[in-house]
């Protein structure tokens, strides 16, 4: 019996890349096809008010940068709202010199209350019909406006989700990284959008209707990723969410192991609490839409947990027991030469966007062992919050160099 039931595991943790990787490709190159060859709608004579809310805790060395890469932004009327959460570093002194723009304003908060109380506090001042959340070391392309806010001419679209992009690319860290957008993260939104609905717009760069934030009570502050929360409770109250590759905006993914950690177990535990606080997804014939995204987004945690189990079994007992049923040579190749090729159409659509993107291929070489290895590891220690209780505030962790 736990012979047979391993054997089954093997067959999924062979099998579910390989077919992933199959579907990412196809659905992301009939979105090519089917939408992002046309986005060519001409720009609506009418562009709404954008508020853009940047929160910040201690991005003194950062928020330069963006606050720059705002002002140059070619858009007729936005306003730009800083909320310094509480810092304790030198975040104020370097806004102070952009409040002479009228444009900006600054939002002086004592008491650190982590990122999601921190837009909340800022919805009600805004004056702008779209809200348009940037993260602190998120650099935005100067058209990057124009292509978010024309999808929401349509009325019932609640939220456009940007294109992120790495920008530090010095170490072998941040080179995978770079590798994971291009192979998974775009992939996958493009897929979504094909299959109906999108797991999550990016906290790095997202456009919200100020309208669908008020309809469900703007974000909520004890979830750990505030962006795939509301994504879904937009979805449940029947919101359209879009996903806009032409909107790049370039950020700085952590470069230490430390940090990646931090950040990759803070998301795996978003996730976990967002399955969890929106299981009655199942439940609902009326949001058969969710339904692909939730059973996905369950089976790629059951793969990251039943993989280091494999792992685990493959390196410890199969060397002394050539009995046991194991991935062998013909199945790592099947899944390398998928991954390749996920990479390698991943490459192709994202070379428009990121005209460097190929000098990165090399480091496909170490992709999966790696990223796979420590998501197992990141999904095993996030497992305990599917019993833990959700009455915290979700804090800030993400240290900048």
């Amino acid at each position: 019996m736990i012979r047979h039931f391993y054997h089954a595991l093997v067959i999924f943790v062979a099998f579910y890349p390989i077919v992933t990787s199959l579907m990412w490709a196809v659905f992301s190159l009939t979105y090519k096809i089917r939408w992002e060859n046309h986005h060519h709608e001409k720009f609506p004579s009418h562009k709404p008010t954008v508020t853009i809310v940047i929160p910040a805790y201690n991005e003194g060395k950062m928020i330069h940068h963006v606050l720059t890469a705002i002002n140059r932004l070619d858009y007729p009327d936005y306003e730009v709202i800083i909320i310094n959460d509480g810092s304790s570093d030198n975040t104020v002194d370097q806004v102070r010199p952009f409040l002479e723009n009228t444009k900006f304003r600054l939002l002086n908060k004592i008491t650190n209350q982590g990122k999601a109380l921190a837009l909340n506090d800022v919805i009600s001042v805004a004056n702008g019909e779209i809200i348009v959340v940037l993260d602190a070391d998120a650099e935005p392309n100067p058209d990057f406006l124009h292509h978010m806010t024309w999808h929401f001419q349509h009325a019932r679209v609640g939220a456009v989700t940007g294109h992120p992009r790495v920008k530090n690319t010095n170490t072998f860290l941040t080179r995978i990284q770079v590798i994971e957008f291009t192979s998974i993260i775009g992939l996958l939104r493009r897929s979504q959008r094909i299959w109906g609905r999108i797991v999550t717009v990016s906290g790095i760069a997202a456009a919200f209707r100020k309208e669908a934030l008020y309809d469900v009570n703007a974000f909520r502050p004890e979830m750990y990723t505030e962006d795939i929360d509301i994504t879904w409770r937009l979805e449940k109250r029947h919101w359209d969410i879009r996903y806009e590759p032409r909107a790049v905006v370039w950020m700085h993914v952590p470069d230490t192991l430390r940090d990646f950690f931090k950040q990759r177990l803070r998301w795996a535990k978003g996730l976990l609490q967002v399955l969890r606080a929106h299981s009655d997804v199942m439940k609902n014939r009326h949001l058969r839409r969710m339904w692909p995204m939730y059973i996905e987004s369950c089976l790629s945690t059951f793969w990251n947990t039943a993989y280091g189990f494999v792992l685990i079994i493959e390196l410890i007992i199969t060397p002394y027991d050539t009995s046991i049923f194991s991935i062998n040579i013909f199945w790592m190749m099947v899944m390398a030469t998928t991954s390749l090729l996920q990479l390698f159409i991943g490459g192709m659509l994202e070379r428009k966007h990121d005209k460097d993107i190929f000098r990165f291929f090399g480091y496909a070489i170490f992709y999966p062992l790696f990223y796979w290895t420590f998501m197992f590891i990141v999904t095993w220690t996030a497992l305990p919050i599917l019993w833990q209780k959700m009455n915290y505030l979700a804090q800030w962790s993400t240290k900048r160099r």
